[in-house]
């Protein structure tokens, strides 16, 4: 038989939650119109609702545990002051599904047939969830883009936001309190007045969204702020059809290991340390990462054939 398939866009929105494996993960919660939900693992509303029962998804993070925001660093937490319950929550999510979907039309259900699909070819669906805004509602003429979390002091608080870049060099900031428009060239003084940062050196109230605001402070680990700059400009080189950071420094990379000069490898050095450091790994394959850089450019060590 011949096997043919399509692609179908479904759009939606996300809201925030925490990923409970061995430590407790900020996600976004992408939700759609058909009701299906993403949080690590496509489910639809049955099964995010045992997720939550089984407390893989939830909304609250218990005093004294860390937080690992992706993209941004790990944080411990002091004290919450928290939104929702179990309870409270999957009723958000329904809520959300149906503002989305006012009828509740063609909401999706995944089949016994399908899950057996899934576990015989060891199938775990995660879509990525494509930013994006309307820039003309005639023809539906949007502008793409991709985005990260980070900190943002807003009207005097601290807010965790969502900072997207769109291809036009719109930046949009954005949680359940505000949602603000940028430019890109606005955004380097922005990074450096600590507008935008990624440290918390001592305790303090961040607002998580529509999760409730939490005491942190600096965990095992933090980006550096210069990084997440290094990196809005790396996307947008990227949504342009540019040559992003990684794709520069593997080609130099190639090049070098077929004509190993000191020439080339200043290159190769050039281009790495350009990289923003937590997306140096990114270099190689998850077992791998960045390690055959790092042995060419940092040690006398020789390429094992």
């Amino acid at each position: 038989m011949h096997k043919i398939r399509r692609d179908k866009t479904i759009e939606g929105t996300t809201i925030p939650g925490f990923i409970r494996n061995g430590q407790y993960f900020y996600i976004n919660v992408d939700i759609y119109e058909d009701g299906m939900v993403n949080c690590w693992e496509l489910a639809d509303l049955k099964g995010v609702r045992d997720k939550i029962d089984l407390e893989w998804l939830t909304p609250q993070v218990p005093d004294g545990e860390s937080i690992s925001i992706f993209g941004l660093g790990d944080y411990k937490t002091i004290s919450g002051s928290w939104n929702h319950n179990a309870h409270t929550y999957y009723d958000y999510i329904t809520n959300i599904v149906q503002q989305l979907n006012p009828g509740m039309d063609n909401i999706y259900e995944i089949s016994f047939a399908e899950k057996m699909k899934n576990e015989k070819y060891k199938i775990v669906q995660s879509p990525y969830a494509q930013d994006f805004y309307v820039e003309s509602e005639v023809g539906y003429k949007v502008v793409t883009g991709e985005g990260f979390f980070i900190f943002m002091k807003y009207e005097g608080a601290n807010y965790l936001v969502y900072l997207s870049v769109y291809k036009d060099g719109t930046i949009e900031c954005q949680n359940a309190s505000f949602q603000k428009m940028l430019k890109i060239e606005e955004l380097e003084e922005l990074f450096s007045n600590g507008t935008f940062f990624t440290e918390l050196k001592e305790p303090t109230v961040i607002t998580l969204d529509r999760l409730g605001d939490v005491v942190m402070v600096n965990g095992s680990y933090i980006i550096d702020i210069t990084d997440k700059y290094k990196q809005v400009l790396d996307i947008y080189q990227k949504l342009n059809k540019h040559p992003g950071l990684l794709d520069i420094c593997r080609k130099r990379y190639y090049k070098y290991l077929e004509h190993p000069t000191e020439e080339h490898k200043e290159d190769l050095r050039i281009a790495y340390e350009a990289i923003p450091e937590h997306e140096r790994m990114y270099l190689g394959d998850m077992d791998n990462r960045d390690e055959d850089y790092i042995r060419i450019l940092y040690t006398e060590e020789k390429r094992q054939v």
